[in-house]
């Protein structure tokens, strides 16, 4: 079995996912959206060979996934916010949060002010 084991779970995969993107729109509507513009976005390592499948798992959960990987096998995640400036970000760092706990390999927001 690889690190990304075998029989990677792709049905959690997708609830993780739904639950993301519930967490980022909750929190985006929360506050002010004050703060610069910025494209704020989270990316998740994913294994190469089950490219096809991820996709499809993040295409039923709703929740966008870059086709270009970013740093070697990480692929920038877009989940839903409200707003430009904080509430994106608050969007962002909470979707984090909850893949994180729930044991995927998002190690990281890309944050970026225009």
């Amino acid at each position: 079995m690889d690190q990304w084991g075998l029989n990677m779970d792709l049905a959690k995969l997708t609830v993780d996912l739904v639950a993301a993107n519930e967490a980022a729109r909750e929190v985006s509507l929360q506050g002010e959206d004050g703060g610069s513009c910025n494209l704020d976005t989270l990316y998740v390592t994913l294994p190469v060979r089950y490219s096809k499948r991820v996709a499809e798992a993040f295409t039923r959960a709703g929740v966008r996934l870059d086709e270009t990987p970013f740093k070697g096998k990480s692929r920038f995640v877009w989940v839903e916010y409200s707003g430009q400036g904080c509430s994106r970000t608050r969007s962002m760092e909470a979707a984090h949060k909850l893949l994180l706990e729930r044991g995927w390999d998002c190690f990281h927001i890309w944050y970026y002010t225009d």
